[in-house]
């Protein structure tokens, strides 16, 4: 990111001559290179022990529900007029959110309490949909649902069976659309909803077809988060309880690729 912005500043203001700021940039693109391979084989070592039952860390985005969102939601829910709100940003990795994260506290500034930001890691395959449906059901993707429980279909599908399982009726949800913001408001305002949960795709949309390099994108997404998110958080009730998450981050690629999920079923 940093050497995204020296590239844009220097395009600006001409600090560097071109052949130091092309060593600057191919430097960093090492170091990237060798940082993703040493991330890489850490989680090929780690991913098995971390499917364990009894481990306490890193937590996954198969232990939101049980382990983040339901010892809260028990100690803040008291009553049918209130209500957990949850916003997912599809592609949210951890520094997108460091891009967003000032202005979604400015929206909550003086209105609520804030307990705390918690690390997830993706399980694999680290798609939209495998970490959906963990974080709405607490299933890894090796995991088999029993007959009658969470569907194997879309993630929304499971939503209804996961919460009721955990003694939680009428939860609702809502995927932005760019045109259905009464659809949203609609939802955010809605009585006795005890669950809204709200799926933002715009990072992920953008990060899919972007050729800008990372700082531009960033200017993009904030841009996109106060103008299409930032009204629907200022008008969520003071008595609610409220989490962002991601269900997974992104690494640049030069071509497409595409994982099969046998390959994790661990």
């Amino acid at each position: 990111f940093m050497a995204d912005e020296l590239e844009q500043l220097n395009f600006q203001c001409n600090l560097l001559p071109n052949p130091a700021l092309v060593q600057v940039l191919n430097r960093v693109s090492w170091l990237v290179d060798g940082h993703n391979k040493e991330f890489a084989q850490w989680v090929a070592d780690s991913y098995i022990e971390w499917m364990s039952k009894d481990r306490d860390e890193p937590l996954l985005t198969a232990d939101f529900l049980e382990q983040l969102f339901l010892p809260r939601y028990r100690k803040y829910i008291q009553g049918a007029s209130q209500s957990a709100y949850i916003f997912i940003f599809d592609g949210m990795r951890w520094d997108a959110w460091e891009a967003i994260k000032p202005k979604a506290l400015l929206a909550f500034q003086g209105r609520f309490a804030f307990e705390g930001i918690f690390p997830l890691l993706s399980i694999l395959p680290t798609t939209t949909a495998y970490n959906k449906q963990a974080i709405f059901t607490g299933r890894s993707s090796g995991d088999r649902p029993a007959h009658g429980t969470e569907s194997d279909g879309n993630w929304w599908d499971t939503l209804p069976a996961a919460f009721q399982r955990r003694g939680i009726d009428g939860v609702q949800w809502v995927s932005d659309r760019g045109d259905n913001q009464a659809q949203l408001l609609e939802l955010i305002e809605a009585d006795e909803v005890p669950v809204k949960i709200f799926n933002f795709t715009f990072m992920d949309e953008k990060l899919h077809h972007a050729n800008q390099n990372l700082s531009m994108i960033y200017e993009e997404i904030k841009l996109n988060f106060e103008l299409a998110v930032q009204p629907y958080l200022e008008r969520i009730p003071i008595d609610s309880l409220i989490f962002v998450l991601s269900d997974h981050g992104f690494i640049e690629a030069s071509e497409h690729r595409r994982m099969s999920a046998d390959a994790f079923n661990v």
